[in-house]
């Protein structure tokens, strides 16, 4: 039996990952730093990539997917925080720069996808999904079916409503993301300290005893302990598996025990786990995503 060679794109605030799949076997893979300066920079990166892979594969491409880090409605990327972008931005105006057939959706909703097929999600019905990078976010499956559209944006919760609360890149103020997503802490220790850092430096600061820190990192966990325990609170799952270059590179640093989760919820934790698929389930996600689409046409 044929299967069609999908053409997947993961775009994340910090990094841009490219493959091409078919069959199960990833046949290339490229990655780039996502460039924050419009979505023109960001689409010229994005053929750049496209244009490398398909040189080393041959192939007619049946389907492109792009997971993007940001609320989806059609084609329309409504808005990306971790891009910058604060203005609706509809792929249908490129969709034939692509050449073939296009998916676009949010970013956890297609690497949800991937965890329902690889992971977690082939011995449990309800899980999330929970991403800790650049943004915050989940996917959810409930019943062995992923909830598709405007939802899972935990990182846009308000847990901070104080006077003080840290302003967000999504507006408002107080939201988990503002403190415990790559950006909420780069921008956090630029105010603190008046120099920029990368949430990575931040974290490689705390384990060398750097105070302030070692009071920001503290401060991420505590405020990951809250957002968990309002998505344990709103949903009965069995397991949450984590994403993000957060989250899996600094998964015992940031993801609180079940005891410290437990004092912002009223129900049980269920266990939480890296993901198996790692850096790479955005992409898997793309894959599955575009088979779904080509079964459905």
């Amino acid at each position: 039996m044929f299967m069609p060679l999908v053409e997947c794109l993961d775009v994340g605030g910090t990094r841009t990952r490219y493959a091409l799949v078919q069959d199960g076997r990833m046949m290339c893979k490229e990655a780039v730093s996502t460039p924050r300066a419009g979505m023109k920079a960001l689409m010229e990166c994005v053929q750049l990539l496209r244009e490398k892979g398909r040189a080393q594969v041959k192939g007619r491409v049946g389907i492109t997917c792009v997971g993007l880090p940001g609320p989806v409605k059609g084609t329309v990327l409504l808005n990306a925080a971790p891009l910058g972008l604060v203005e609706p931005f509809d792929f249908a105006g490129v969709r034939d720069a692509f050449g073939n057939s296009l998916v676009v959706e949010n970013d956890l909703n297609v690497a949800v996808r991937a965890e329902q097929a690889m992971g977690i999600g082939k011995d449990v019905q309800n899980f999330y999904l929970l991403a800790l990078s650049t943004g915050i976010g989940a996917g959810i499956v409930l019943n062995g079916k992923i909830v598709r559209g405007l939802a899972g944006e935990f990182g846009h919760c308000v847990l901070d409503a104080s006077s003080t609360a840290l302003p967000c890149a999504c507006g408002h103020k107080g939201c988990w993301a503002a403190y415990s997503s790559g950006m909420g802490l780069e921008a956090a220790a630029l105010k603190e300290s008046g120099v920029r850092v990368s949430a990575m430096e931040l974290f490689d600061g705390a384990i060398r005893g750097d105070e302030r820190a070692q009071r920001l990192v503290a401060r991420a966990r505590d405020f990951n302990a809250r957002g968990l325990g309002l998505m344990v609170n709103a949903l009965e799952v069995q397991s949450i598996a984590v994403m993000g270059s957060i989250g899996l590179n600094r998964f015992e640093t940031v993801i609180p025990r079940a005891g410290e989760i437990g004092s912002y919820s009223v129900h049980p934790v269920p266990p939480i786990v890296p993901t198996i698929l790692g850096g790479d389930i955005g992409l898997w996600g793309a894959y599955h995503a575009g088979l779904e689409f080509l079964g459905s046409v």
